[in-house]
């Protein structure tokens, strides 16, 4: 099952890829034109998104990389219909970003997952990580739908994000130096 997954998401990464080159090697640019364009575009979003949440299914932490393949596969439909819909697309904008978000961070929390170390700093940064894309995720999701989220709310988020990315790069980095294998002494 996983290998099929695992193709489905490259096949759809090929032909999207294919369809995109030849939308833009067209003559011509009209709507139609455009919706193919952006439907492509979260064909691939959602497929790099969807293999990432993919890397856990053998491990430990397979429930997550199902909730956010699930995610993925759930923002890839809202995307396609709020494209291709005739309704006002408009008033979905917030959900359409909202799951693609969601998305997002369950990908980063799965790709973070993989990094596994004995060691209390890997562990930290990596655990660090995860929660403040955990909760930038919630307090950008927050500034779509609260009435009441402020500046702070907004400056909460990209503390957050900054924290985020620090994070996420320093865990790899940490687990180089200090493999599982390694002493922390040395």
């Amino acid at each position: 099952m996983q290998k099929y997954l695992i193709l489905t998401f490259v096949i759809s990464l090929i032909f999207t890829g294919l369809v995109g080159i030849s939308v833009i090697s067209a003559n011509t640019f009209n709507d139609t034109q455009f919706k193919i364009l952006i439907s492509t575009l979260a064909f691939t979003v959602y497929s790099i998104l969807g293999l990432c949440c993919n890397t856990v299914a053998k491990t430990d932490k397979v429930g997550v990389g199902k909730m956010g393949i699930l995610v993925s596969v759930i923002g890839l439909i809202v995307a396609l219909i709020t494209t291709w819909g005739t309704f006002d697309w408009v008033s979905l904008l917030k959900a359409r970003f909202s799951l693609l978000i969601v998305a997002i961070a369950f990908a980063h929390c799965c790709l973070m997952l993989l990094i596994d170390s004995p060691h209390a700093i890997v562990i930290s940064a990596r655990n660090t990580s995860i929660m403040a894309s955990m909760a930038t995720t919630f307090l950008t999701i927050s500034l779509f739908y609260s009435s009441t989220a402020n500046d702070d709310t907004f400056k909460l988020a990209l503390i957050g994000l900054i924290v985020a990315v620090i994070a996420t790069i320093i865990a790899p980095v940490m687990a180089l130096i200090y493999p599982k294998n390694a002493n922390m002494t040395s």
